[in-house]
């Protein structure tokens, strides 16, 4: 059922992209959502409208992991027009949408977004380096530092915050050894039958995580 949805939503896709422009319609149809959902997410880490999940923005999705997900696939799109575009008008919306849409997925708070995103700008400035040696202006390699200075500023300028992404991997590997101690704890307490003790450090939501991510390692292992 979920591979029939799934070739369903491919051959929808693909016969509404079928003649080139409307590729493009499609694309700017995406940006026009994603800038409409970053509205919605900016007033809720403003505290305007509620956030969910210790205040963390989902905008209309509910989830910002999910959220977050929709904006780390838009990103490129934008980064992407940006560097095409041959108006100078044309191109400062672009940096500007990119900009706007980059900050809302920084108030998600969501890490993997923020390594999935950073591994396409990786892509993307190999492919602008590539197309330099075709393009004697060299405008690909200053509109992509343009796009790194961007995501460089307002990453340094958000770090403190509370959901910030970056913020979060610090929490995580605190997390991870909070989890450890726990576990040689555990092994104490079954060897001397000494009263269980808990951690206040822990994070009841990473919990499960830190399990899974444990019997994966000790399977990898296996």
């Amino acid at each position: 059922e979920r591979v029939a949805s799934l070739v369903l939503i491919f051959w929808l896709t693909w016969l509404a992209i079928r003649p080139p422009n409307r590729a493009e319609v499609v694309l700017n149809i995406f940006v026009y959502v994603a800038v409409a959902l970053g509205f919605v997410a900016i007033l809720q880490a403003s505290g305007v409208l509620p956030a969910r999940m210790d205040s963390r923005v989902s905008a209309t999705m509910g989830n910002p992991n999910l959220f977050a997900a929709y904006l780390v696939m838009i990103l490129p799109i934008v980064a992407s027009m940006f560097l095409t575009r041959k108006r100078v008008i044309s191109a400062i919306a672009s940096a500007t949408v990119y900009a706007f849409l980059f900050l809302s997925m920084i108030f998600t708070g969501t890490r993997s977004a923020i390594i999935g995103l950073a591994a396409t700008l990786v892509c993307v400035t190999c492919y602008s380096l590539i197309s330099a040696k075709h393009d004697k202006s060299r405008s690909p390699i200053v509109r992509i530092t343009i796009i790194l200075l961007i995501s460089v500023l307002i990453s340094v300028s958000t770090m403190r915050i509370s959901v910030s992404p970056f913020r979060r991997f610090a929490v995580l590997f605190d997390q991870i050894e909070s989890a450890s101690q726990n576990e040689s704890f555990a092994d104490e307490k079954i060897q001397t039958d000494a009263p269980e003790k808990k951690s206040d450090s822990v994070n009841v939501y990473a919990t499960p995580r830190l399990a899974i991510w444990t019997a994966t390692i000790e399977m990898i292992k296996q």
